[in-house]
């Protein structure tokens, strides 16, 4: 897996990590495991789950409406939104998360 980042607002860095999914009976666990910059290994683990009748989401500590679902073959893609605040601005906020056979891609992005 590669996970990619950003440090200190500066450089795009990509990290090599390992991702482990955990069935937590009403959610997903997912733990990532990498190297970061420095050489330290650093876990970072994120909770997934769908509720409200499968109109929203609640994923790394933030609440999303879920806006679209579209399925293609066994890919499953969730688009997830929410408002809130960057820098102290009001922004929109929007998680991609494409789901399939050994697949998860987490796309976040603001405007």
């Amino acid at each position: 897996m590669v996970a990619t980042g950003f440090i200190e607002g500066k450089n795009q860095h990509n990290f090599s990590a390992t991702l482990e999914a955990v069935d937590m009976d009403d959610s997903l666990q997912f733990n990532f495991t990498y190297t970061d910059a420095s050489g330290k290994q650093q876990t970072e683990k994120n909770m997934l789950r769908v509720y409200d009748n499968g109109n929203k989401l609640s994923f790394d500590s933030a609440q999303f409406d879920i806006v679209e679902i579209r399925r293609r073959g066994i890919r499953t893609t969730v688009y997830a939104e929410r408002t809130g605040y960057d820098v102290n601005r009001q922004a929109d906020y929007q998680d991609i998360f494409l789901i399939g056979l050994g697949i998860l891609n987490i796309t976040k992005g603001i405007r």
